[in-house]
């Protein structure tokens, strides 16, 4: 397999000039499918907002603005690039930093991308790196192999935890996809609701250790009586995927088959 990743977090700790010249061998948004883009964008998303110190929720209508903007601006770019970009904000390499007034909203990403990409054509004009790149698609193959070891890295989480891995709730969708999951209506429903109840109970619990952490906890309770709240969706999907996981795992034939279903 080549050395691509379609968002691979261990790019960032490349040192600068490395980076720049480690793009050519990362999958440019445009090369993605709709899938594997809304998937993973999330995560970078989700993790740039936490670093920049973030004390409320984005809001769902904010999120698919900023999807809706890099893929019209900046799909000619790797999400691993989008990652860095923030990374390079956050360590003051750009110069005065882009105030975000604690909304993580498209304007406020759209002026970070803009300034990485100045920077980075600065830094190939400094460093003579060639600005031919050729961009390496991947293909149906290698996306399996991709959604393969992921899946079979929850499984093996939830083998020995008996929960479901952080940061593999897109698991739900890929059984979802393969028919696996229950699809009605009612069904999905009757899970929200009890999403909600849990998303609410656990943070009405919890014990804010700061002023932050309170905020934080008030917004998040705000988020959740709106509709179609990201965080109880997320929610309902890892209580859908756990128990799916807990009824197969109760039967040894079918667990295995499972596994064997996404092995590599």
């Amino acid at each position: 397999m080549n050395n691509i990743a379609i968002y691979d977090n261990n790019k960032t700790d490349l040192a600068e000039v490395a980076f720049v010249r480690d793009v050519q061998n990362q999958t440019r948004i445009s090369k993605m499918d709709s899938y594997e883009f809304k998937k993973q964008v999330a995560h970078v998303i989700s993790d740039a907002s936490l670093h920049i110190g973030l004390t409320v929720p984005i809001l769902d209508i904010y999120k698919t603005d900023i999807k809706e903007m890099i893929l019209r601006r900046f799909k000619a770019l790797s999400l691993n690039e989008i990652a860095y970009a923030f990374k390079l904000e956050r360590y003051g390499t750009f110069g005065a930093k882009t105030e975000h007034y604690q909304e993580f909203n498209a304007q406020y990403v759209m002026t970070v991308i803009e300034k990485y990409i100045n920077w980075k054509r600065e830094t190939k004009i400094k460093h003579n790196i060639s600005a031919q790149q050729k961009p390496m698609t991947i293909s149906e193959q290698e996306k399996k192999l991709w959604v393969n070891k992921g899946v079979t890295e929850c499984l093996d989480y939830f083998e020995e935890h008996r929960s479901i891995m952080g940061g593999k709730i897109y698991v739900y969708d890929v059984f979802f996809d393969e028919g696996m999951l229950p699809t009605d209506v009612a069904f999905k429903n009757k899970m929200y609701a009890e999403a909600k109840e849990v998303v609410e109970f656990e943070q009405s619990n919890k014990k804010a250790t700061s002023r932050d952490e309170k905020i934080k906890i008030k917004n998040i309770l705000k988020e959740i009586q709106l509709p179609k709240s990201g965080k109880v969706i997320s929610k309902a999907k890892e209580m859908i995927l756990a128990q799916f996981l807990r009824d197969t795992s109760a039967n040894e034939k079918s667990w295995e088959e499972l596994k064997e279903q996404f092995r590599n």
